[in-house]
């Protein structure tokens, strides 16, 4: 310990460099980390607050709530908790701010809706509740929100905590107003169940419907599993450069000891 001491004393310059670039790959590492932490967390944040165990879907929809019709009636009562989800893309602007949103249309009592932070919950039809992360962006109560898609007007009413869904903010309104935007949601047909049953696993459903694991749903979402993969290769990677320069850097000081060793 004493020699090893005096040795990285007299060669501050080496030592002082190998523990610069260690210092600044660990600090890529951790915003790398955290970046990664921050792009799970926007896709599943919503998903995360329903507490749900599983959710039911159109078996032909390989395992995504998108562009996909289940009849309600057929799901209705064979769990504990069930919660029809419609869902829909919109692009919501209400005169100053123009963003992209995922429109959910759920019951007024749906244990889908996160905590509301300001105002009321919806009652009426084109009544909304908006997420924090769209207030964020400049989106208010009492705003009215136009929609490229349709001529519906919605009015804010509520502003609900954080819950965005595959990273884009969510916007609550009751079931009838998402049909009037879209007629192929009729009153019987939403695009998923999601339900509270601890023995999901054991009911049987119609030929074509499936139910799966939440976390099985989060790990298709759209773009999710290819940007993690991403991100740990990215962060695996490093793992190994820094483990590479620490190696040829302890094989350098071995090789050229007798030059500049303490004695």
């Amino acid at each position: 310990m004493f020699l090893a001491w005096n040795e990285i004393k007299y060669n501050k310059l080496k030592f002082g460099l190998i523990i610069g670039i260690l210092v600044l790959i660990s600090y890529l590492l951790f915003l790398l980390s955290g970046l990664a932490n921050g792009l799970i967390n926007m896709n599943t944040e919503g998903i995360k607050k329903w507490q749900a165990d599983a959710i039911v879907l159109n078996k032909d929809a390989n395992q995504t709530v998108n562009n996909q019709v289940i009849t309600t009636s057929d799901v209705k009562g064979k769990f504990k908790k069930e919660a029809p989800l419609k869902q829909m893309g919109i692009i919501a602007s209400n005169g100053s701010s123009k963003e992209n949103a995922i429109l959910f249309g759920v019951t007024s009592n749906s244990f889908l809706i996160p905590k509301i932070k300001e105002g009321k919950a919806f009652n009426k039809d084109n009544e909304v509740v908006i997420d924090q992360s769209l207030k964020d962006k400049g989106f208010k109560v009492n705003d009215i929100i136009n929609l490229s898609q349709s001529d519906e007007k919605l009015h804010i009413v509520g502003v609900s905590e954080s819950a965005k869904y595959n990273a884009s903010p969510v916007i609550f309104t009751n079931n009838k107003t998402v049909e009037k935007i879209n007629p192929a949601l009729s009153s019987d047909k939403t695009n998923s169940v999601v339900v509270k049953d601890n023995n999901w696993n054991d009911k049987k459903m119609n030929s074509d419907l499936e139910v799966i694991g939440i976390d099985e749903f989060v790990e298709n979402l759209p773009g999710y599993k290819p940007q993690n993969l991403t991100m740990n290769f990215m962060i695996t990677f490093l793992f190994v450069i820094s483990a590479t320069v620490i190696g040829v850097f302890l094989y350098v000081i071995t090789l050229q000891k007798r030059v500049y060793s303490v004695y």
